[in-house]
């Protein structure tokens, strides 16, 4: 059998979710579309949300370790900065659905909710992914 996936290990070290934030935490967030619908039907799509991650990323001075951006459904490994994780991933939500709409020309949210995060145990983390120590 081959090596577990990042997020096979991402998830098997994560702590329960994360009932508030905090400035410096690391997350493994999960963003799916609405009743599991397309979030990106191409690659101009993917560019986008990409685009923008860029742009919260310096905005919020956050940091992207890892990400998957599967048809339906997104996943994150964020660490937040100077802002708590809703303000970043309301922008980046927020942002990408307004872009979304306008190409498909449709209303509403192409999310299903609020995403989902796990608050993770960076150490033990890094040390099962990279072997190292932070």
């Amino acid at each position: 059998m081959g090596q577990p996936s990042f997020f096979a290990i991402l998830l098997a070290w994560c702590y329960s979710p994360a009932s508030g934030s905090f400035c410096g935490a690391l997350y493994h967030v999960i963003s799916r579309g609405n009743y599991r619908e397309m979030i990106s039907h191409d690659d101009s799509d993917r560019k986008r949300y990409l685009s923008l991650l860029e742009e919260v990323q310096n905005r919020y001075s956050c940091k992207l370790y890892a990400y998957v951006l599967m048809g339906n459904h997104v996943h994150l490994l964020v660490e937040s900065g100077v802002a708590p994780l809703s303000k970043i991933m309301q922008n980046l939500q927020f942002r990408y659905t307004r872009y979304y709409n306008l190409r498909y020309r449709k209303t509403g949210h192409p999310f299903e909710g609020r995403y989902k995060a796990i608050c993770c145990d960076r150490e033990i983390i890094c040390r099962r992914l990279c072997g190292i120590s932070i």
